[in-house]
């Protein structure tokens, strides 16, 4: 089921942070806030993904990009928006091309460095983490 261009993003924009806004900010928080298995599984839930390993939900950003290969006639049979959690299932031999998004992926962004100052504490945020995973 391998496609030649595949696109996705980091486990933490996989998210729908239980229709909450502001818990998305959670993201940029210290990754020792919350031990990983509670954060991902109480805060930020996986969104589902399709049968043929596609994201259901992501980011209105890497929409745009999607809608763009779309466009430019990328169809079903040659690319794919795949979950994070489903990469094994997608990218194979036939594929030439991979697109990541990302979120402040090296952590040093305004948020994630007020929050990280803010609580005392040193270490990746859960958005890093996800990136270097």
């Amino acid at each position: 089921m391998d496609k030649q261009i595949v696109m996705s993003v980091d486990r933490t924009m996989a998210s729908d942070y239980r229709g909450t806004a502001y818990f998305g900010f959670s993201a940029c928080l210290p990754r020792n806030t919350l031990p990983e298995w509670m954060y991902f599984g109480l805060v930020a839930p996986a969104v589902p993904c399709g049968p043929d390993g596609s994201i259901a939900l992501a980011d209105c950003g890497s929409r745009k990009v999607e809608a763009s290969m779309r466009g430019a006639g990328y169809g079903p049979d040659r690319f794919v928006f795949a979950h994070p959690d489903r990469l094994g299932d997608v990218i194979g031999p036939e594929t030439k091309v991979f697109l990541f998004g990302s979120h402040d992926p090296l952590g040093n962004g305004p948020l994630t460095s007020m929050l990280t100052g803010l609580m005392g504490k040193s270490g990746d945020a859960y958005n890093t983490t996800a990136v270097k995973r």
